[in-house]
């Protein structure tokens, strides 16, 4: 009997398994060379449910890519074949996975961590699915086996070229194509240099590999051991009654210092950072080898000035180091036009410490590019280039310094990255025409053209005070100085100085541009457009969500012809057009007029952002132009304005001089006419009009000012008390009349609103009332006792 219920327990569990297929982890990694020249390495299984089988190579208690405890992972390889195409993330997310419970509750259905131990050969189902263009399966409430247990296959020794190569201009181009197969896959490194050390976050590090050639690629800290913050590692210890922020890797980790040759470094390969990169994510703390007899360190290069004239020298400063013995020499050596290898060679001079220095003589030609590397050698021969005569640092000449866009933006590189990353450009003189705004009713960035030719549009990122969030569609600024940046392989400025010197004219759209071009990435149609103001016309909605099965994220596409799944993707960013845009606004297979947006380029994907819903065919969004406040401040008289008959009244005392007076006005607009502030003659109705921005609607209200008797004719404002003040739940409003009468007492918002209203009588003497505040958020409120001779106010604040 208890062999049989031995063989119906198997027959259970085989047959609850028998409903996905099992799946080779070559086979979900797969892609063809086509798919991948056309950067298209989705996994083909995206999206299913299927089995999986291969041997744990990597401690999931030591996961360290969650910061929320939200997920725990690790990486299988195949059992039987090495190489390309064997590896695979695997993960347990609730969210993910769309698993009701809690992290451990799912820990407990899958046998996650009981199963998951280095060297067990398991079996598991789950989803397909993609994170930063990383493959990844995660594990649905089915409970994961053991079928075998093997020994950690031998990491692939691999070149850095596989994955990233110089460009040639200071940046990295993503070798798909070599790169993609060895995803998931355990790789070493051989001789490399540690370059790019700096700290991030909270107690992380950003730190580099590079080859002799230049050829660089990120140090991704999947690993607690490479993390510091890991009190995100801390499950297994909590789900076996330990205490939080009890980590499996307590020791803190610091990387190797810059300059560092190191024999080899192992880890798994992962795609991350928008999909534009590959990265290795070293697993234990042996993954990095040991320190080779260094050659000298070279670092912050520094040259003066950044944007020299065709006949001005460059003087080239760094900080030269070696930490196992001395700097015996360095070289700077330099090239004219891109590309150039015919160096010349310049000694440096040791200035003073750790400091060398040598120039660079202008090339006599206006525009020329000029490229430069440094050669240091040690005391034992040991030498290096920096950053590398295949990857030297470029600079351009300009003769009149940098007064347009194109001379930032403009890259011969096939990267699309401008040779002035990281440069900080003193000497510019840009005149530019805003294009779209930060301000709430439009893109929610500030774009900014000087022209409608090709790579003529730069975003400005906002820095707190540099008066770029204040600035408005249709704004004419110079800038004088920024910092050029890569933000997810998009060119912008940094830290800029600009001064607002007028207005004038948007720049019309740019036209006649295939969306499916763009899509595809092509150089002339993609990457000169970045940042620009364009328009297509009659075109087809191909697609609600570009990233299914996983999304949605807000996009859909389109394209000229009606091919489902083609075309340009269109985003949401903006924040006027809503999240839910795509799925209930647009259908597929229907025609639009057109559609513009500002071209832009973010997660491996040229998107077009409308900047609100004018920018979309067939729907519209409304630019604010209301008065939402009127008042006298000096006479405590507070406009009623009536939005639907554009009309405020405004009740001052008997005997006001009302040929003379100067009110305050709060506007949602962007001007009035006539200005708050400047003094007008009310004896007659004013027409005050307020206009939007971007579109320029004027908005007309008649004021009208007429006079009533003083209240403090009636009401002694002197002896008008309210506490206590500020109020958190009910407040005694008292004062003293001279006759009897009513009144209503009124609460109002500083937007001159009325919250609540009460009708009262008051008596000669003293007179006292309650109002119950408790369901007033905090905030300032005015409080009126208005009769029919006028009113007086106080001023209440609502502080809990």
């Amino acid at each position: 009997m208890k062999q049989l219920l031995i063989i119906v327990l198997i027959s259970c569990f085989t047959a609850t398994y028998a409903q996905w297929p099992t799946v080779s982890i070559h086979d979900l990694q797969f892609r063809d060379e086509a798919s991948l020249v056309a950067e298209d390495d989705l996994s083909l299984y995206d999206g299913d449910t299927v089995m999986v089988q291969g041997i744990v190579i990597f401690d999931p208690c030591t996961y360290a890519l969650s910061t929320s405890g939200s997920r725990i992972g690790t990486f299988l390889v195949d059992e039987t074949e090495t190489g390309e195409w064997t590896g695979l993330h695997v993960l347990i997310d609730p969210g993910a996975s769309g698993y009701g419970g809690t992290l451990e509750e799912l820990n407990d259905a899958t046998l996650f961590i009981d199963n998951f131990q280095v060297g067990n050969v398991v079996e598991c189902a789950g989803i397909i699915g993609t994170f930063d263009e990383n493959t990844q399966i995660v594990l649905i409430d089915e409970p994961s086996s053991i079928i075998g247990f093997s020994s950690v296959p031998d990491p692939e020794v691999l070149g850095i070229d596989v994955f990233s190569t110089s460009d040639g201009g200071g940046g990295q181009i993503q070798e798909t194509v070599t790169g993609e197969a060895y995803e998931g896959v355990y790789v070493q490194f051989n001789n490399v240099f540690v370059v790019d050390v700096a700290p991030f976050g909270d107690f992380r590090w950003t730190w580099y590999l590079q080859d002799a050639d230049g050829n660089k690629i990120q140090i991704r800290d999947a690993s607690g051991f490479y993390r510091n913050d890991t009190n995100t590692d801390d499950e297994c210890s909590i789900w076996s009654g330990g205490a939080a922020g009890e980590t499996a890797t307590p020791d803190e980790f610091t990387p190797p210092t810059t300059g560092t040759y190191l024999e080899y470094v192992r880890g798994v390969i992962m795609e991350a950072y928008g999909g534009t990169a590959y990265s290795l994510a070293p697993l234990t703390p042996g993954d990095v080898g040991p320190e080779l007899a260094s050659p000298p360190s070279v670092t912050n290069i520094n040259r003066d000035p950044y944007v020299p004239t065709s006949t001005e020298s460059v003087t080239v400063t760094a900080t030269i180091t070696d930490i196992d013995g001395t700097v015996a020499g360095a070289s700077l050596n330099y090239s004219y036009g891109y590309g150039s290898t015919a160096w010349s060679s310049a000694d440096m001079i040791n200035t003073a410490g750790d400091t060398w220095e040598a120039s660079i003589p202008g090339p006599g030609v206006d525009g020329e590019y000029v490229n430069f590397y440094i050669y240091a050698e040690d005391a034992d021969g040991n030498s290096i280039e920096t950053p590398g005569s295949v990857s030297p640092v470029i600079y351009q000449v300009f003769d009149d310094g940098i007064q347009h866009i194109v001379q930032i933006q403009y890259t011969p590189a096939a990267s699309g990255t401008s040779i002035w990353v990281s440069d900080h450009a003193f000497n510019m003189d840009i005149e530019a025409v805003v294009m779209a705004s930060r301000q709430t009713y439009d893109l929610g960035w500030l774009i900014v053209q000087d022209d409608d030719s090709p790579w003529s549009g730069i975003r400005i990122y906002s820095q707190p005070g540099d008066g770029t969030t204040e600035l408005l569609r249709g704004d004419k600024i110079r800038i004088t100085s920024a910092m050029v940046r890569e933000d997810f392989g998009a060119t912008l400025l940094d830290s800029v100085t600009i001064t607002v010197i007028g207005t004038e004219d948007l720049y019309e759209p740019v036209t006649g541009l295939d969306p499916e071009s763009i899509n595809a990435q092509v150089f002339d149609q993609a990457e000169a457009y970045e940042s620009m103001f364009i328009r297509f016309e009659d075109v087809y909605t191909t697609s609600n969500n570009p990233d299914a099965p996983g999304g949605p994220f807000g996009e859909w596409r389109f394209n000229t012809d009606n091919v489902a799944g083609t075309g340009l993707r269109a985003d949401d960013l903006s924040y006027e057009v809503p999240f839910e845009f795509a799925a209930d606004s647009v259908t597929v297979g229907e025609p639009m007029d057109w559609i513009q947006g500002i071209l832009t380029y973010s997660f491996s994907n040229f998107k077009l952002e409308p900047r609100d819903l004018n920018d979309i065919a067939g729907f519209s969004t409304e630019y604010p132009n209301k008065i939402t406040a009127f008042s006298f401040d000096g006479l405590g008289a507070t406009g009623t304005i009536d939005q639907d008959a554009q009309t405020i009244t405004v009740e001052v005392p008997s005997g006001t001089d009302v040929s003379s007076l100067s009110p305050t006005v709060t506007i949602t607009g962007v001007t009035l006419d006539p200005p708050s502030g400047t003094t007008q003659d009310f004896s007659s109705p004013v027409t005050y009009t307020c206009y939007a921005p971007v579109s320029g609607t004027g908005r007309a209200y008649e004021v009208t000012v007429t006079m009533v008797d003083a209240l403090s004719d009636l009401i002694d404002n002197q002896y008008l008390v309210v506490y206590p003040n500020p109020v958190s739940d009910n407040m005694t409003v008292q004062f003293t009349a001279k006759e009897s009468g009513e009144a209503v007492l009124v609460m109002q918002d500083i937007s001159g609103n009325n919250l609540l209203k009460m009708n009262l009588l008051y008596t000669v003497g003293k007179n006292i009332s309650e109002l119950d505040l408790r369901s007033f958020p905090n905030g300032l409120y005015l409080l009126q006792i208005q009769t029919s001779s006028g009113s007086v106010t106080q001023k209440i604040e609502v502080s809990r």
